[in-house]
Parts: structure tokens; C-alpha cells; sequence
């Protein structure tokens, strides 16, 4: 039996003292694998920082960047959002201790977890950071990076259906949009997520679990091939969603066992 905790979104950069919080509840947790689903902090610059101290307590952390950890800064004149996830993103994990989720499964006791970030539909308006924020070479609108993040998803779980026997599919964005409808706005729904993820995930049977981050909300539900694959978000968000801290806290590492 393999405990799989999991958590997204916690911004540490905008709550000050969470991190040793967040820290002190993966003590009492204790899971097997720590999977955290993207958005702890904004751009590259302090992941290993934020790892570093989960890594001391798990032996394996994995980690899935979120779209604020592919936000650019404007000294980064020299690097694109994809380089940042395929090249620097791995190399402060792999630093600091953890998995990197994005590009390859991590196997344990013949179950597989893998994923990608995702990406959106279309962005809400011309305000909407991630326009402003990111860069990816060789492409012209969010749904062509949506399409190059399905395709990495389903390479990974080709390889993931030959040597597992359970399949932990993690996303940022969201693969089944169209179930967080009745949350939003309609022109909101583009922004959280794409359909085509969750094609590719339903294509494969030993899919087990699906988890994933970006919209703060806690969810529990199930997706098609009969309704038996459960979905969860476990989004911590920011300071003003989060109400009271402890118990925010006491609900920040959802866990199941596989």
C-alpha cells in the first residue's frame, strides 16, 4: 500500500510563515509520495528553496509546475517558458531532492504518477497575466500549447500503461473544465483548463486516480468511463480565500491510498 499525499496552489510568496506550516503538517501526515500540482511559488527562483525542506522529510516529493512557476521576469531575456519547463524546472528538483512530474512517470510498487502543467483554452481578457507572463517559441495561441502539453501527457502515459499496474494522472490546469461551469462565469471556463487533457487521460485504462490545482477550490468528484475515476483539487490559494489559517492548514495535504 503506497499513501499518496497531495496539495497545489499554496503561493507561499504571498503567505508569510506558510511554508513552515505546510511543513509541519507533512510531519504529521506522513505520506509515502508527496505530490504538489503546481503554483508554490511565482517563476523559478525560489523552488528549491520551498523543497528543499519537504525533500528532508519524504523520500519522494514530486513536483508539477503550475503556471505561475513558467511566468518570466523581465530580467529573463535570454529564456522562454518552455526551456523553463523542460530544462531549468527539472534541474532545481532534481537539486533540491524531488521528482519532477512534467516530462517522465515516477514509479513506485508498480504504480505510476505522471502529468503535465496543462495550459488554458484562451486567456479571460487582455489582462489576464499569463498573456503578459509567459512565452512559449513556436506557438501563436494557448490552445497550441494545450496540444503540445497533450501530447507530452500521452507519451508518458504510453509508457506509464507498459509497467504499471495503477495509473496517477496529476494536471495544473484543469482536464474537465466543463464540470467547474456552474463555479464561473461561462467566459471564465476557457481559462481553467482543456477538454483535450481529459481525452487523452480517458484513453487509458489503468488510470486510477486524477488530481489536480490552478482553480482554489477543494473538490471531490468523478469522471467519465462510467463515472469511476475520481478527480480531486486540493487548492490552497491566496491569503484572502483562505479564511481561517488553521483550518486551512488542517486541510492543505488531501492523502489516498493506492
Amino acid at each position: 500500500m503506497v499513501t499518496i499525499g497531495f496539495a497545489s496552489d499554496l503561493h507561499f510568496d504571498h503567505h508569510s510563515g506558510l511554508l513552515l506550516r505546510f511543513v509541519d503538517k507533512i510531519k504529521k501526515v506522513s505520506p509515502d509520495v508527496l505530490v504538489l500540482a503546481g503554483d508554490l511559488v511565482t517563476g523559478p527562483g525560489r523552488i528549491k528553496a520551498v523543497l528543499r525542506p519537504m525533500t528532508s522529510l519524504v523520500s519522494h516529493v514530486c513536483f508539477l509546475p503550475g503556471n505561475h512557476e513558467l511566468w518570466l521576469a523581465r530580467h529573463h531575456r535570454h529564456v522562454d517558458s518552455t526551456m523553463l519547463y523542460k530544462e531549468i524546472l527539472p534541474t532545481q528538483a532534481h537539486i533540491a531532492g524531488a521528482f519532477y512530474l512534467g516530462m517522465e512517470p515516477f514509479f513506485i510498487d508498480r504504480i505510476a504518477i505522471l502529468g503535465v502543467t496543462g495550459w488554458f483554452e484562451d486567456y479571460v481578457s487582455h489582462q489576464t497575466p499569463d498573456r503578459r507572463m509567459v512565452r512559449f517559441p513556436d506557438t501563436s495561441t494557448p490552445m497550441d500549447v494545450v496540444h503540445w502539453m497533450a501530447e507530452l501527457l500521452d507519451r508518458q502515459l504510453a509508457m506509464a500503461e507498459s509497467y504499471a499496474d495503477e495509473i496517477v494522472v496529476v494536471t495544473h490546469t484543469l482536464p474537465f473544465p466543463k464540470k467547474m461551469a456552474r463555479f464561473v462565469d461561462t467566459e471564465t471556463v476557457p481559462y481553467l483548463g482543456s477538454e483535450l487533457l481529459g481525452e487523452v487521460i480517458l484513453r487509458y485504462s489503468k488510470v486510477v486516480q486524477v488530481i489536480s490545482g490552478h482553480m482554489h477550490i477543494k473538490y471531490e468528484g468523478r469522471v467519465d468511463r462510467d463515472s469511476m475515476i475520481p478527480w480531486d483539487i486540493n487548492a490552497f490559494g491566496y491569503p484572502e480565500e483562505v479564511g481561517d489559517m488553521d483550518h486551512a492548514i488542517q486541510n492543505a495535504i488531501r492523502t489516498i491510498t493506492l
